[in-house]
């Protein structure tokens, strides 16, 4: 896809190909990140960060160091923290033991760097994606955001729905309940 032009696309696919873990696709990327990395050009860069984390799903730890200076406060909306984010989903999933902190690492920077959109895009991918946290994960450090009184409905609607799909009609009840607050937020049934 057109870097430029068909920017989420390009990411995926960078993410996708990271996640495939296959030894050619990680290899390009390889070439591909050093390639921006050098240029010039802040897009280019920004671009190779989003390399780096398509790198780091396919368990390229080494690239934590490109990755870092996008997450500094300073840079956290340069877009590269929802693929790096991505990323860490996709290790956790794998059972890598590094995932768990570097995670955790991009749940707390959101204090520091408030997002609330992307806050709600990893709280989703952690709890309501197919593959389910591992079972040694803190959820509580992510729970405890979510159904906290200043979260947001979609923030509540997540911890509700992750409720419920571990077996708790209590879940569900809160689901429905949060449903007219859900469409005061933009949602609609």
């Amino acid at each position: 896809a057109d870097r430029q032009r068909q920017h989420i696309v390009w990411a995926s696919a960078c993410i996708a190909l990271g996640r495939s873990e296959d030894t050619r696709a990680l290899d390009v990327l390889a070439g591909l990140h050093a390639g921006l990395a050098r240029s010039a050009d802040e897009r280019s860069r920004i671009d190779a960060g989003v390399v780096a984390a398509g790198l780091l799903a396919g368990g390229r730890w080494s690239m934590t160091a490109a990755l870092t200076p996008f997450l500094a406060p300073d840079r956290a909306r340069s877009g590269v923290r929802i693929w790096y984010a991505e990323a860490l989903q996709h290790r956790l999933a794998q059972g890598d033991p590094e995932a768990t902190d570097a995670w955790l690492a991009v749940w707390d920077s959101f204090r520091a760097v408030p997002d609330p959109r992307l806050a709600e895009r990893v709280a989703n991918g952690l709890l309501l994606r197919e593959a389910e946290p591992p079972t040694h994960f803190p959820l509580d450090r992510v729970l405890g955001v979510l159904e906290a009184q200043d979260a947001t409905a979609t923030m509540r609607a997540i911890a509700d729905a992750w409720r419920y799909r571990q077996g708790a009609t209590a879940g569900r009840d809160a689901l429905l309940a949060n449903h007219p607050r859900l469409q005061e937020d933009g949602w609609s049934g």
